[in-house]
């Protein structure tokens, strides 16, 4: 309701105070609004190649695609939420559903008969090296003389969470 003053002509002190009734109706269409979206990344890891990214709809699962990414002296593992593998893992063909915005690491092992020279070619950065199968203290020795000569300003986390070791293995050094 709108009160509008309007001075009448007859008498100058006298105002009269008129009401308006104004009624309006207005039909108005609010959009819903737009949902979120999360984007799930893939990281090659110090491998090679790329993977498209998936982005959809907050509630929508999504199955990881298949591997096609390389890198020379390791074996594709699975994927990781985090960097060092300290996260959650997803192997290719997995689905979930993402909460957020996510980037997947590639999870690289290396075979314990080859896991000295694997770790001998890594460029400079942050590596977590996974190996798997069984290793003896000779293997060892090499695999700690390969991180410790290696020039490229590495850092990597050794993970021997698949491998045996063989402390009382005999060999022959004849």
């Amino acid at each position: 309701m709108k009160i509008l003053q309007i001075p009448t002509e007859t008498e100058a002190a006298q105002t009269q105070i008129l009401q308006i009734q104004a009624t309006r109706t207005a039909e108005a269409q609010i959009p819903n609004p737009p949902k979120a979206t999360y984007t799930v990344t893939f990281d090659a890891n110090g491998g090679t190649g790329t993977i498209e990214s998936i982005t959809e709809v907050a509630g929508t699962e999504i199955t990881i695609p298949e591997n096609t990414l390389e890198k020379d002296g390791f074996n594709f593992a699975g994927w990781n939420t985090a960097k060092n593998m300290t996260g959650t893992s997803y192997d290719s063909g997995a689905t979930f559903t993402p909460n957020s915005n996510l980037t997947l690491y590639a999870k690289w092992t290396a075979d314990a008969a080859n896991v000295a020279e694997s770790i001998k070619s890594l460029e400079a950065g942050e590596h977590t090296v996974s190996v798997v199968g069984e290793i003896d203290k000779y293997k060892l020795i090499k695999i700690a003389t390969a991180i410790i000569n290696n020039e490229n300003e590495v850092e990597i986390n050794l993970d021997l969470s698949g491998t045996t070791i063989v402390y009382n293995k005999v060999r022959n050094l004849g």
